[in-house]
């Protein structure tokens, strides 16, 4: 070793060590950690959600899931947390702009305003969303977080096959101008945004429709331990705020297995539909791996005419007029893979999957027969490897065998 260079090693060991010796001179300042959890309630209600609705008694989507929460928080006491709702009302203006408020109580004049924002700034622009991020954590610092995005979704779906239709994925919320556009985030972006505006959250629970794709909830995954969704589409009343904000606040990761059967059972028991499942991002990088191991046996993956597979999807606008999400396992089984590699597959997904439910029906009527917990794309020919954006997402680059 160069001689000079030893001197400076041995020199900086004997500094460390002074330093080291003398640390007891100094009195150390004991970091106390905040206790409790944080759930910030991403809320859209510019959209067609927060309109007043005649079925629900003259009140909006938003009214009634904001009352809910402080019935839910008045009854829970919050387990130590705070419950905060980043809240874009219907029609935003300089006199009602955006703002971040804390549900403390019963009553709405028991609200806290914490921070007021542009109105100017589209809430489905991901410097807002990274705005908020950051403002939850210095206003409402605590131990962990959690999130619930509020609004509209329609999946991973971005960039639009044909004119006229928009980009989407998550929001819905109207042009501040005429109300005739609206305003999307899309996944891809959204990941972006959680990522570098926080630490991983403890869950995200989307009480949105449509988010339940394994192609979503693969592109979130390094954003949250749990992720809470819905591959269907959803009545507008949405989450039972009331009977979850207990378990949506309580420590560890469970609470929102308790949440997501909450939320079915409220539903089932009303005969209502719904389709729910609770996922473990954890475990999500190994059920890539045992599906791009499956997908690579078949001769082909396309399925011109997919009629036979579990649909959970109506042809609409937002899907270009074509079903976009299928159950998973139905479409694995229409493969027709080798015993023990479906079986190695089925058990990496059922080892995802933490809680999944069904009503015999979704919300437009389509029979629900089989029920995997999550849905897929499925592909028809190469060009849909292209369809609304399907080969940017990490899914179809980590598991989808390439175009030769």
């Amino acid at each position: 070793m160069n001689p000079i260079k030893s001197i400076i090693i041995a020199s900086a060991a004997l500094l460390l060590a002074s330093c080291s010796s003398d640390s007891h001179d100094e009195p150390e300042v004991p970091i106390t950690p905040v206790e409790g959890r944080t759930v910030l309630v991403y809320m859209l209600a510019n959209s067609s959600l927060g309109i007043t609705n005649s079925s629900l008694g003259g009140v909006s989507y938003d009214s009634l899931d904001l009352q809910e929460m402080r019935q839910g928080l008045a009854t829970s006491g919050g387990n130590d947390g705070r419950l905060l709702v980043y809240y874009c009302p219907l029609v935003v203006t300089d006199y009602d702009p955006p703002r971040l408020i804390e549900i403390t109580g019963e009553d709405e004049a028991s609200d806290k305003t914490l921070k007021i924002y542009d109105y100017t700034v589209y809430s489905t622009t991901t410097g807002r969303l990274q705005e908020v991020m950051a403002d939850m954590q210095s206003l409402a610092p605590a131990s962990s977080y959690g999130l619930v995005f509020w609004g509209h979704g329609t999946d991973w779906l971005s960039a639009p096959a044909k004119a006229g239709i928009s980009a989407q994925a998550y929001g819905g919320e109207y042009d501040l101008d005429n109300r005739r556009t609206t305003y999307w985030m899309d996944i891809t972006d959204m990941a972006s945004a959680l990522k570098a505006s926080t630490p991983k959250l403890d869950f995200i629970y989307f009480d949105t429709c449509l988010m339940g794709s394994v192609e979503t909830v693969y592109e979130l995954r390094d954003c949250a331990y749990r992720l809470v969704v819905s591959p269907t589409e959803l009545q507008g009343t949405g989450m039972p705020y009331h009977l979850n904000i207990d378990p949506l606040m309580a420590d560890g990761l469970d609470g929102v297995v308790t949440a997501a059967t909450n939320t079915f059972n409220y539903y089932n028991t009303r005969q209502q539909a719904l389709q729910i499942t609770v996922v473990d991002t954890s475990r999500l990088d190994y059920l890539a791996a045992t599906t791009r191991y499956l997908y690579q046996q078949p001769e082909t993956i396309y399925i011109a005419y997919p009629t036979q597979l579990q649909a959970f999807a109506k042809a609409s606008t937002y899907n270009d007029f074509r079903c976009h999400s299928y159950d998973f396992d139905s479409y694995v089984q229409a493969l027709n893979p080798e015993a023990v590699v479906y079986s190695t597959w089925r058990a990496s997904l059922d080892d995802a999957i933490l809680y999944k439910a069904t009503t015999a029906k979704e919300f437009n009527g389509i029979a629900i027969n089989s029920y995997c917990g999550l849905g897929t794309f499925v592909m028809s020919s190469d060009p849909d490897h292209f369809f609304r954006g399907y080969n940017r997402l990490r899914w179809t680059q980590d598991v989808i065998p390439p175009i030769l």
